[in-house]
């Protein structure tokens, strides 16, 4: 008789008993390498840190270890020694300096004055003034020719017109009123230093210049606009017609021209033949703060040969032109001009030292 089997077992249960074993060990295996890994990663992260303690604790000892007071004593000593070494080299390039300053101020102010010789002979922009030189001629091309041509002629001359300007910056423009060959001549002269770049620069000289302009109108704007750019205006003071036209020749040099017109081909009622003027302003940047204007500006006036033509000049009535002799006519034009002009240059030359007064407090 076979023996029984016991009622609580089976075939199946006994068939995957050794299965269940398997992946418990697997499971038990893959369990003990994870700890390993977790453990060796454990060791190296205190490694490190052990290791970065210790840098740590020589970096700050050496910060904080105090150095002994000898050695901190001799090092204040050689900077100070140094120092002083440093500023009296220094305050011996500055008194060279000033010597150096002083001795070429003196020759440049003992230089003499080219105009005050003779006016008509050594300045020889003064020739060019004639009726050709400061016509305006032609229509539509032809008369943007001519508006290059008058403005080209005076940019050209730039250098030969700040030759005559003064040898040294000086707070008075020079008015010089001289008669000479029927016509009377003011050359205006101006040399001044401006604290700031050449592009405020440039606008300060510009405004200065057309403030009194403003309010008068302009003539061939859009002529002038598509032909010669935004840097040119034709100004017509009712009486009186002027072209300015301002020439960013460099990065380190702008220059302003005005011509007075004498003709206008579009106008044939305008007729100021015995009349001329003609300017140049150039502005150079000395340094990166700092700019030098030097201004020239020569008027020419006919002469009147009648009693009439005097008692127009000098706005006073004709009968009393008639009780004086020429000479005293021609003093009193020279001396009405002279105050004219003086008084026009003070007022131009304060609004630009106002203006740079502000520019240097804005910044």
């Amino acid at each position: 008789m076979a023996p029984s089997m016991d009622a609580g077992m089976s075939p199946s249960s006994s068939t995957s008993a050794p299965v269940v074993d398997s992946k418990r060990l697997r499971r038990r295996f893959v369990d003990r390498e994870r700890a390993r890994e977790d453990r060796k990663r454990h060791h190296l992260h205190l490694d490190y840190l052990r290791g970065k303690i210790a840098e740590l604790t020589q970096q700050l000892a050496a910060n904080t270890t105090q150095l002994p007071w000898k050695d901190v004593a001799f090092a204040l000593a050689d900077a100070t020694v140094e120092t002083r070494r440093t500023n009296e080299s220094l305050q011996a390039r500055i008194e060279h300096n000033q010597r150096l300053l002083h001795v070429l101020g003196m020759y440049i102010q003992s230089c003499p004055s080219i105009m005050h010789a003779n006016v008509r002979e050594n300045c020889g922009l003064l020739t060019a003034l004639s009726w050709q030189d400061h016509a305006l001629l032609g229509q539509g091309d032809a008369r943007a020719a001519s508006y290059t041509w008058l403005t080209e002629r005076l940019r050209h001359n730039i250098d030969a017109a700040i030759s005559q300007c003064p040898n040294a910056p000086a707070s008075a423009a020079d008015v010089i009123c001289h008669l000479d060959d029927h016509a009377l001549y003011v050359v205006v002269r101006k040399h001044l230093y401006a604290p700031c770049s050449l592009v405020h620069c440039t606008n300060v000289v510009e405004d200065a210049y057309m403030a009194t302009y403003r309010k008068f109108p302009r003539m061939d704007a859009e002529l002038l606009y598509k032909t010669l750019g935004p840097d040119v205006e034709h100004v017509d003071f009712g009486t009186q017609q002027s072209i300015y036209r301002t020439y960013h020749v460099s990065p380190m040099r702008s220059v302003i021209v005005n011509c007075a017109l004498s003709f206008d081909a579009q106008l044939p009622s305008y007729n100021r033949k015995p009349y001329g003027v003609q300017g140049w302003v150039a502005v150079d940047q000395v340094n990166a703060h700092a700019c030098r204007i030097l201004d020239l500006r020569v008027v020419r006036y006919a002469l009147p040969t009648t009693a009439d033509g005097f008692a127009e000049l000098l706005r006073c009535p004709v009968d009393d032109i008639l009780v004086m002799d020429d000479a005293t006519r021609l003093d009193t034009f020279v001396q009405k001009k002279q105050r004219e002009y003086d008084s026009v240059e003070l007022g131009r030359q304060t609004r630009i030292f106002e203006a740079l007064h502000r520019r240097a407090r804005t910044g």
